[in-house]
């Protein structure tokens, strides 16, 4: 009988090969897990500070998002495009 359990790690993998997330998204989904921030460059109390700016609405740089990110094993999947209105 297969485990009727699934981990978070593997919902979290199937649902981001299926929907594709902004950079928010992602952070927010990232900051759910305990030790989120654990490969990254940045100290615990940065984290946390970050962590908590970003839940109460306060920006943190985009930058530092995707370097928490790419710490913990995530992958930008599409560069930013950009066009000059006409």
């Amino acid at each position: 009988m297969r485990n009727k359990f699934v981990s978070l790690k593997n919902i979290f993998t199937f649902v981001s090969k299926i929907y594709l997330m902004t950079l928010k998204e992602a952070f927010s989904l990232l900051i759910t897990q305990p030790l989120w921030y654990k490969n990254s460059d940045y100290i615990r109390q940065q984290a946390v500070r970050d962590k908590r700016l970003f839940l109460v609405g306060k920006s943190i740089p985009e930058e530092r998002m995707r370097e928490y990110l790419r710490a913990a094993g995530w992958e930008q999947t599409q560069e930013e495009q950009w066009a000059e209105k006409v």
